[in-house]
């Protein structure tokens, strides 16, 4: 556990353009370390998206030559694998954003060392996450199914389907910092869990407005690539590859920065707790 001063008794919310500068601030100035360790991490997923290319196109012949069970298989992968490896990479980003925030560089080679140690706390928090926003998710699925079957309109499912998502999406707000929450404070699953519920209370908006924004500007930077790409490539296969490649790692990247400071500026407002004190875990 970090140590902390005692907390103030004064209510504290997350104010919106700290969230987002301190974001942009720390992502820009390590911009290349931060991507390598992506790429690095990201890397058996990178792997895995470039050899089944045809597994992504259901018009290519590699699609129609695999068996059902193969490509529901290569599917799950395709999913699961980012996801287990951006665990990894939030943990080491939690150990880069802290040090940057103390003043200091970050390596890449402990950066990756602390996002490592720290899997099996990250898997049981990320897992418990996904499973809680998942329950508080279905009743969407339910006007999902209704327009896959042609019971209901589009349009009016959509709307249905977005209104019953709203809870899934608020707890996805109150649960947003436990994952740097089970890295920086050693105690994983239902402790984080908790733990992200106190320090978000209060900062719910602020969270949503900085996943928002930062939501558009990577669709932006996507949509901008992919038209560079086809207009130098003529829609070539690799070239469309490498852009979702890039854009993945950008945005994991991006994202997982966003997550380690809304952390630590929460501990900070809420728990008067400074840089040095929350780096002592890592130390």
């Amino acid at each position: 556990m970090t140590a902390s001063k005692p907390a103030s008794n004064r209510p504290f919310t997350l104010p919106f353009g700290l969230l987002f500068g301190q974001t942009l601030s720390i992502y820009f100035r390590n911009l290349v370390p931060f991507t390598l360790l992506g790429t690095l991490v990201l890397s058996p997923w990178i792997a895995l998206f470039l050899l089944g290319p045809g597994m992504l196109d259901p018009t290519s012949p590699e699609f129609r030559r695999q068996s059902q069970g193969a490509l529901i298989v290569f599917g799950i992968a395709n999913t699961v694998l980012p996801w287990l490896l951006t665990l990894i990479l939030t943990g080491a980003l939690s150990y880069g954003v802290v040090q940057q925030m103390r003043g200091r560089p970050a390596g890449l080679g402990l950066a990756l060392s602390k996002g490592f140690q720290n899997i099996g706390r990250s898997f049981v928090t990320g897992l418990l996450v996904c499973l809680r926003v998942l329950l508080f998710g279905l009743p969407a699925l339910i006007p999902i199914f209704s327009i896959a079957t042609g019971n209901v309109p589009y349009a009016l499912g959509m709307v249905v389907a977005f209104a019953l998502a709203i809870p899934a999406m608020i707890e996805y707000l109150r649960l947003y910092v436990a994952l740097p929450a089970a890295v920086a404070e050693e105690q994983g699953g239902g402790r984080a869990v908790q733990r992200s519920k106190e320090l978000t209370f209060g900062s719910k908006w602020p969270i949503a407005g900085g996943l928002i924004v930062i939501g558009v500007l990577m669709a932006a930077f996507n949509f901008l690539l992919t038209f560079v790409v086809q207009m130098l490539a003529s829609r070539s296969v690799t070239g469309l590859q490498v852009t979702m490649i890039v854009v993945q790692i950008l945005s994991q990247c991006l994202g997982a920065t966003m997550m380690a400071v809304c952390y630590f500026l929460l501990r900070r407002g809420k728990e008067n707790v400074d840089p040095e004190a929350l780096a002592a875990v890592f130390d």
